[in-house]
Formats: C-alpha cells, sequence, structure tokens
C-alpha cells in the first residue's frame, strides 16, 4: 500500500508540472503574439488621428472679427456729406468783405478697386457782407470735382486729402449796381472723419480756392459735417 501511495503522489507531481509547464507556454505564446500585433499596426492607421489634430489646430486659430475687415481704406461706397463751416475770404478781397457762414454738399466714392484714391463733387455756397456799403455782398458758389485720397490712421480715424479744378459764379452787388461772372476755380482741402455704425460718417476739413476771374483772389474755410454712405 505505501508503494502505491508513493507512485500515486509522483503521478501526480509529474502531472500537475506538466500543466504548469504548458500553462507558461501558453501564457508565452500570447504575450509574443500580442508584440507582433502592435509592432505591424501599419502607419497609416495612425495618420487619421494627426489629420484630426491639424483640424483641430485650424479650428482654433483666432478669426477676425467683421468690423477688422472694414476700415478707412475699404469705406469704398457713394458718400452723400451736408457740411456747415465759417468762410474767409483772401487777397485784396479782405479789404472789403467780412467773413461769413457758407454751407457746401459732397458726393464720393472713395478707395475706388481697392486703392486710396477715388472721386468726388463738392458744391459750395457763401455770401458775404460788404465792410463798408450796408447793402453790398459778394457771393459765391462753386462747383468744384475732385480727385480724393482716403486711408487710415491706427484704425481710429481716417484721413482724407483731395483737389481739383472747378467753376465758381460770382455774384457781387454794391447799392444798385450788380456784377456776375464764372471763374475758373482750383480748390482743395484735407480733414479728418470717422464712421459710426458701419454707415454714418461725422468729420472735418480745411477747404481753399483759387479764382482764376479775379487778380490775387482766393478764400479759405472750416468746415464741420455730417452724412452717410450706402
Amino acid at each position: 500500500m505505501q508503494r502505491r501511495n508513493s507512485n500515486t503522489m509522483q503521478c501526480g507531481r509529474k502531472v500537475s508540472a506538466c500543466v504548469m509547464l504548458l500553462m507558461l507556454s501558453a501564457l508565452s505564446l500570447v504575450t509574443k503574439e500580442g508584440d507582433l500585433q502592435a509592432q505591424n499596426v501599419p502607419a497609416a492607421k495612425k495618420l487619421p488621428a494627426k489629420k484630426e489634430a491639424a483640424v483641430e489646430e485650424k479650428k482654433q486659430l483666432p478669426v477676425p472679427p467683421p468690423s477688422a475687415t472694414i476700415s478707412g481704406s475699404a469705406w469704398s461706397e457713394v458718400t452723400i456729406l451736408a457740411s456747415g463751416g465759417y468762410f474767409f475770404p483772401g487777397g485784396d478781397q479782405t479789404n472789403y468783405l467780412n467773413p461769413s457762414w457758407s454751407a457746401k454738399l459732397i458726393v464720393q466714392k472713395n478707395n475706388i478697386g481697392e486703392t486710396l484714391f477715388g472721386g468726388g463733387i463738392d458744391i459750395s455756397y457763401a455770401k458775404l457782407k460788404d465792410r463798408e456799403v450796408p447793402d453790398g455782398s459778394m457771393t459765391y458758389a462753386t462747383f468744384l470735382p475732385n480727385a480724393t485720397a482716403t486711408f487710415s490712421l491706427f484704425d481710429i480715424v481716417n484721413a482724407q486729402v483731395k483737389g481739383g479744378p472747378g467753376l465758381s459764379a460770382i455774384y457781387s452787388k454794391v447799392k444798385d449796381t450788380s456784377d456776375f461772372s464764372l471763374s475758373f476755380t482750383l480748390g482743395g482741402s484735407a480733414g479728418f472723419f470717422r464712421i459710426f455704425g458701419r454707415h454714418f460718417v461725422l468729420g472735418f476739413e480745411a477747404a481753399y480756392w483759387y479764382y482764376f476771374q479775379m487778380h490775387a483772389s482766393s478764400a479759405m474755410a472750416v468746415y464741420g459735417y455730417t452724412g452717410y454712405y450706402f
């Protein structure tokens, strides 16, 4: 009986040792297969992750607000402005005429073709009283087509310079004597304006005219204006 028991125990030990060896070999095979699968993953399958990361980076790039794309240099629609100011005679006329109020209508189209340049028309009116004669006066009505140059200054205000040739109707009256004439005129102005609410314009400018009909005759004016661009 003792021999049979010892033989049985030895057989059990051998069986358990065989089972342990089989389990270890199976575990090593599974580990090797997992390593091989990880090494054999194609590179093409990893690309979509990089593409998705690139798409996310593009989505995170800052987008400029709509107001940043509309500045003074992009202000390119037709604009109508009403202007009022003070008119000063120049040359010899300063001895005979008093300064007075003046009105002006301005129509412009600036930054044509996405450039700094444009064009417009100024129509101004001023009636000046004679210094010595109570009923004496001189009236200036000027039609002045002009070229414009408009650009932005630090995205705060817009600067504009304009000038061109035109015609002035000059009507003078001294007591019962009156005279009317047309004068070739050169004029120009410079000023600043700002756009509010993307359509409303508010600004001011200083203007100068030289009249060829009268010797050494000129005029200056300072205007404030407001208007709307469509």
